[in-house]
């Protein structure tokens, strides 16, 4: 059995037009023989050498010295506590702010930076300390123990423990 290839009708191997529609009917003989379209032939691929192209290096970044003079002060008054630290993030933030690989002046300054930044927070955590300390004396009446405190005692007794 065989099929109209325009509208599906079921007709007989030996039809030649659709009974349905009227459109003629290929034989299967017509269309197993009927000449296939040709392969296109397999054709090498060419290879092309690429062409190399020196790199071009990226200009260096301008030097920031505000950002290096803020890191020096900040180093500097890092003792201090909060001006050491308020000055480390401002220079911290502008070396930042850069966003390009540091290089030169510019890398010292990230570095000054940092270290005062480290150090800015090392003496706000101990001015801290000492001030709650402070604190804790003089609200128990420490004040009174230390003016009362025996100090020739006390380095007595260090002498003797080594």
């Amino acid at each position: 059995m065989i099929f109209c290839t325009v509208c599906g009708a079921q007709l007989d191997d030996s039809a030649r037009f659709c009974t349905s529609c009227g459109t003629a009917v290929e034989s299967k003989v017509a269309q197993e023989y009927a000449p296939q379209p040709e392969q296109p032939a397999y054709t090498e691929p060419v290879y092309t050498q690429p062409v190399y192209a020196q790199p071009v290096p990226e200009p260096a970044p301008a030097l920031d010295k505000g950002a290096l003079i803020m890191s020096i002060v900040a180093l500097a008054l890092a003792s201090s506590g909060l001006v050491g630290l308020i000055l480390a993030i401002v220079a911290k933030g502008k070396v930042k702010k850069l966003g390009q690989p540091l290089t030169g002046g510019n890398k010292v300054a990230g570095i000054l930076s940092t270290v005062a930044l480290i150090i800015s927070i090392i003496m706000m955590v101990v001015l801290g300390i000492y001030f709650i300390w402070l604190l804790v004396v003089l609200i128990g009446g420490g004040a009174a123990a230390i003016s009362s405190f025996d100090w020739e005692e006390a380095f007595a007794v260090i002498a003797s423990i080594r």
